[in-house]
């Protein structure tokens, strides 16, 4: 069973470098069920939106504005 499960680690820098990420769910569907990216602020909101399509649930692990940074 978990020789099956696809698994991929990677960085927000890895997004443009690595073919695993240019994926086209749109023809089979999310190839992820699962998603954790680390880092998570260093991403902009149009990659994340490219990601966010490859899996149905996601996992954003990163560093919050503090409150005054907020706009």
């Amino acid at each position: 069973f978990l020789a099956k499960m696809p698994v991929v680690v990677g960085t927000p820098g890895s997004l443009h470098v690595d073919a695993v990420f240019d994926r086209h769910p749109a023809n089979d569907g999310p190839p992820f069920s699962l998603l954790v990216l680390d880092q998570a602020e260093e991403l902009g909101e149009q990659e994340f939106v490219h990601l966010a399509k490859l899996a149905t649930r996601w996992v954003l692990i990163g560093d919050a504005a503090p409150a005054e940074e907020v706009k």
